[in-house]
């Protein structure tokens, strides 16, 4: 009973690691200060393989949408209520990498957009998600620290949300060909992939685990003939 309760225990261990975690990490973030009229850009690693859930370059193009910073993450389709439309986010095929030298990937997205008149100054995010707002690019999940200052300059936000509706004919140009016609077969190998590294391992568990049960009782009967042959030692 005790060995069926312990393959019990790790088959139950080994479902839940098998089941893919979907959460998202990857933000832009923005340094420095910024006032209105300046146009702002951010670069952060994306990824969209490891789930068949995630948005992909197929699905775009994403619409960035500026809001203050208290505004709580909306979730979809509610993000163009969140604040003005300002850009599109760009999608580039490969990491990229800092001038330290260090590479960030699988790919990148790039949020750049124009800062509009009449922001009151405070710290802003912006949101983002595709046209209709259906899903997110991949596992990016927004960008934060964005300090805005006052200042008398950039044009209307009506005016630059207009200019971004206009350059969706554009759009496609933004989405390497490559990316958006190698979505589904990298995230059938990656899935895959994920899939036999957790059959592996859990098969290694068990194993080990087999061989820890069966060897016990040998154990149990060398340290009990140990002890019998000391309580010998001591009546002669």
């Amino acid at each position: 009973m005790r060995r069926l309760t312990w393959f019990a225990s790790i088959a139950v261990t080994f479902s839940a690691a098998s089941t893919p975690v979907l959460a998202g990490g990857a933000v832009w973030i923005f340094e420095g200060y910024h006032q209105p009229g300046d146009v702002v850009e951010s670069t952060t690693a994306v990824a969209w393989g490891h789930s068949s859930q995630l948005g992909t370059p197929a699905d775009g193009p994403y619409l960035i949408y500026l809001a203050p910073a208290e505004v709580e993450f909306t979730t979809l389709p509610g993000i163009p209520k969140a604040g003005p439309l300002v850009g599109i986010v760009e999608v580039h095929e490969g990491p990229y990498t800092l001038p330290d030298g260090e590479s960030y990937g699988p790919h990148h997205a790039v949020a750049r957009f124009e800062i509009p008149a009449g922001l009151s100054p405070g710290m802003y995010q912006i949101f983002h998600c595709n046209d209709p707002c259906t899903t997110a690019l991949g596992d990016v999940i927004g960008g934060w620290d964005l300090r805005i200052v006052h200042g008398d300059g950039g044009r209307p936000a009506d005016v630059i949300a207009a200019e971004v509706r206009e350059r969706l004919d554009e759009a496609p140009l933004l989405y390497p060909a490559a990316l958006t016609a190698g979505d589904a077969v990298q995230s059938a190998t990656s899935i895959s992939v994920d899939r036999v590294w957790f059959w592996v391992v859990g098969a290694v568990g068990v194993l080990a685990v087999i061989r820890m049960v069966w060897s016990k009782p040998d154990r149990m009967k060398q340290t009990v003939t140990t002890d019998r042959d000391d309580q010998t030692e001591v009546l002669r």
